[in-house]
């Protein structure tokens, strides 16, 4: 999405210390995003751009900014909620 402007280099799960990583530029007082469900490391292996949001609420507690995934049934397809450049969905 729009917002992920970061990313961590290496694994989480190794037990060894993680660098966060900017994708592009980040200004002076930006937010720094990263994702749940987009990252391209170890820790998303299986699950990159699958696991949905209702799963990240339930693991960590909060909602991801767009784009959001669903799916209805375990295992089943996964759409996606994005917004708009006007910040439609």
């Amino acid at each position: 999405g729009k917002w992920y402007n970061a990313d961590k280099a290496g694994s989480a799960l190794s037990g060894e210390d993680i660098s966060v990583v900017a994708l592009q530029d980040i200004e002076v007082g930006d937010q720094i995003y990263l994702s749940y469900n987009e990252c391209s490391n170890g820790d998303c292996t299986g699950i990159a751009h699958t696991y949905t949001m209702p799963q990240i609420l339930a693991d960590y507690g909060f909602v991801e900014q767009y784009p959001r995934r669903f799916n209805l049934v375990e295992d089943g397809p996964v759409f996606e909620l994005d917004e708009d450049e006007d910040g439609e969905v």
